[in-house]
């Protein structure tokens, strides 16, 4: 689909290390705040390890990629750089558009699918890094590519205004990020009102446009539609990936929360499926 709206700015480098505004610090204080309250968080390392053994059976169609991809500036000399890679959805595809693609992901189980798909591409064009960005050093754990690529994957544990430095620092050109244009999910709020638990969805992109304004950085914010579909084994298996997955606790109310999914989820084809519509953010800028 077209965005709904592009923000078009003037390329503008980071500005100087320590040379953030108080606003910048405050927005950044407000990110962490929203993360770590959030009711339904993110999975570890050893979580995604697992998850790589069955995702491809878990996702279904999506426009996701296609609309990534017709709005990144490639050029096929290109190297890039893809953090929080996954399964490889965007490196494979990027892989067979530019010179070199770099896949950087905490489980070492999700690289493997990565390089397991590349194979059977032939593309021998990919390499990866087993490491978590927030501990990674720009320009001796990873080396400087044209572009950086954070796809659905931006850490969200650290220090932000360092996060976004170092991705801007691991670009030579182009960064690009995306985030959920619309954090507040029907599902897990559905599954909080069950159990009698506040729902708090993790923060609004436009939070994320505002550090990296008030760091220096002027980007463009360009939304799309994306319609997806998730497929599971019974149950068990969606109660363990949709709530599990995000670290979120269900005590003794967790039989509540099943009965919910089983309402919910539809069931056909021997799987239970759950399809979704959400609004995504791309934010991307480029430097001088």
């Amino acid at each position: 689909m077209d965005s709904i709206y592009k923000i078009d700015r003037n390329p503008c480098d980071i500005i100087g290390a320590g040379a953030y505004n108080t606003q910048a610090a405050e927005l950044a204080r407000r990110w962490q705040d929203t993360i770590n309250n959030a009711t339904f968080k993110g999975a570890n390392p050893d979580f995604w390890d697992s998850w790589a053994k069955t995702l491809p059976v878990k996702t279904g169609s999506s426009g996701y990629v296609q609309e990534v991809m017709a709005r990144m500036n490639l050029n096929k000399e290109d190297s890039v750089l893809d953090i929080g890679a996954g399964t490889g959805a965007l490196a494979i595809p990027l892989a067979q558009k530019v010179t070199s693609v770099t896949v950087l992901d905490q489980s070492q189980n999700m690289l493997a699918l990565i390089m397991e798909k590349a194979a059977g591409l032939q593309l021998a064009n990919i390499k990866t890094v087993n490491v978590n960005w927030e501990e990674v050093r720009v320009g001796k754990d990873v080396a400087i590519h044209d572009v950086v690529l954070v796809s659905r994957s931006l850490p969200s544990h650290g220090d932000i205004i360092s996060t976004l430095e170092r991705i801007n620092q691991a670009a030579r050109r182009s960064c690009y990020i995306t985030w959920k244009a619309d954090s507040y999910d029907v599902l897990e709020a559905e599954i909080c009102a069950a159990l009698g638990i506040e729902y708090r969805h993790f923060p609004d992109y436009f939070l994320l446009y505002n550090i990296l304004y008030n760091m220096g950085i002027r980007a463009n914010v360009e939304i799309f539609t994306m319609t997806s579909e998730r497929v599971y084994h019974d149950i068990n298996d969606a109660f363990v990936q949709i709530i599990r997955s995000h670290q979120f606790e269900t005590s003794v109310r967790e039989e509540l929360a099943r009965k919910l999914l089983e309402e919910k989820l539809e069931f056909y084809d021997g799987f239970y499926r759950q399809k979704k519509s959400n609004l995504w953010a791309l934010i991307h800028w480029h430097k001088a």
